[in-house]
Order: structure tokens, then sequence, then C-alpha cells
């Protein structure tokens, strides 16, 4: 079958054929025209930001409480934030009785007021099954009530740890290696931290390291005992660090301590 050749419009009929496609958009163009020609245009108008207290019709009870006491939009925006869900714990129930908990541990407002900004998690933990026996325990390991206070501030997660899982079992881990009631209460004073690190996938495998390099059992308590942060640095780091100093000759509790704070 032969082709027909391609035949153009004429003009007018092509300028009518334009104009019918491109009738949606005048107002478009219109715009551009304006543009071009400095028309002023019409501003939308700035959306205000939301500054002062917490909007009552937009916030949760705990949100309403905080901000009644003083804290800022942006503290509680913070604690929310944190808190990795609807920030939503009971003010009669969980709120209240934890800021009283640790007021009476010795905690000023502005510590308080810390805590709950950076850590409000403590919010979701029973008084009664959680923060009440872990505080009781600090206390039975030598932990004084002017350093109760220091400890939670520098590990709040210390009291949401299970005794039975968690601190129990890390503490007589500790003590079959040979530290002593006082080693042990300073572990937990300089490095509470310690006590959230798993004892099969962490603290274990770590002190092996150290028995490969024929550190008995009493000088890993008592290294563990001078810097119980060495732990919490990765396997490799500590192992590259021991083949170091005893490739030199210098691997001694004193010597690795300070070259784990230092390297």
């Amino acid at each position: 079958m032969r082709r027909q050749p391609f035949r153009t419009l004429p003009l007018p009929l092509f300028c009518l054929v334009a104009a019918t496609a491109l009738a949606p958009f005048r107002n478009w163009l219109a715009i551009g025209r304006c543009r071009s020609r400095g028309t002023p245009q019409q501003k939308m108008p700035r959306v205000q930001r939301r500054s002062g207290p917490v909007d009552a019709a937009c916030s949760t009870p705990a949100e309403e409480y905080l901000s009644s006491i003083g804290y800022s939009e942006a503290e509680i925006s913070k604690a929310k934030s944190r808190y990795g869900r609807q920030f939503s714990p009971d003010v009669t129930s969980k709120i209240k009785p934890a800021c009283r908990f640790l007021s009476d541990l010795g905690m000023n407002d502005v510590q308080i007021r810390k805590l709950v900004i950076n850590y409000p998690m403590v919010f979701r933990w029973s008084l009664e099954k959680n923060l009440k026996p872990v505080v009781k325990w600090l206390s039975a390991m030598g932990v004084n009530d002017a350093q109760l206070a220091k400890t939670i501030l520098k590990y709040p997660s210390l009291l949401g740890l299970s005794l039975e899982q968690n601190s129990k079992p890390t503490v007589e881990w500790l003590v079959a290696m040979g530290m002593n009631t006082t080693q042990v209460t300073k572990v937990i004073l300089t490095f509470p931290q310690l006590f959230g690190l798993s004892l099969v996938q962490n603290l274990k495998p770590k002190v092996l390291a150290f028995r490969e390099r024929g550190f008995a059992e009493t000088q890993i308590a008592s290294c563990i005992a001078r810097f119980p942060q060495l732990l919490s640095y990765s396997f490799r780091r500590l192992a590259d660090r021991m083949r170091v100093l005893d490739d030199h000759g210098r691997l001694t509790e004193k010597s690795l301590c300070r070259a784990m704070s230092l390297t």
C-alpha cells in the first residue's frame, strides 16, 4: 500500500488548533506575562510557628502536666522524641510518683528535669517492681544515699535493668573472678553502664582475651576495678592494644588501662 505524503496544515488552521490545545494553560501564561512585566503578585500568608505553652487541644495529659510545672515546648518535644512512642504515661500513677521518688533520692529540680528530658523512659517503669528494688539493691552493694543520685544520673537505664537477668549475675561474675565488695562498689560508681552489657556476648569473650595473654583471675579483677570502661570498648580494640603492648614487653594492668583510655 502506497503511503500518503505528509501534508502541512494551512497557517490559519494551525493557529486555530494551537489555540484550542493551549486554552487550559491561559492562566499560567497570564501569570508568566505578569511576572515578565513586573506586575506585583499576591503573597501567600506566612505560617506562624507556635511558641509558648503546649496547646491543650493537641497534647496528651502528660505534656499538659509537664507544661504546667514549667517545662518548655522544646523540652517536652525532646522528651517525646526520646520516649519512642506516643508520650502518654499516666500523670497520677507514673509521672508524679517517679518525680517524688527521684526527689527523695536527693535529686534537685534541675537534676530531675535533666533526667526527664534526656531519659523519659523512667516513666515506663513500675515504682514497686523496678525503681525501688534497684535502689534497695544498690544500697546493699554499698552505694550510700549521697552516691545514689549521681549513679542514676550517670546511667538512668540502671533503674530499668532486670536485677535477676543483668545486675546480680554480673556482680556474681565479678566476684567469681576475685573482686571484693569494695571493688564491686567502685565499679558501680565509676561505670554503672557495665551492667547494661551482655555477660555472654560481651563481657566474657573480652575477659577470655585477658586469659589468652597470661593474666591471672586476680589480675583481671584488679584491671577491671581500676578501669571498668575498658570492657565497653570493642573486642578488636582491646585485643589490638594487648598485642602491641605484649610485643614490646609492656603488657601490665596499669599500661593496658592507660593505653585503652588514651588511644
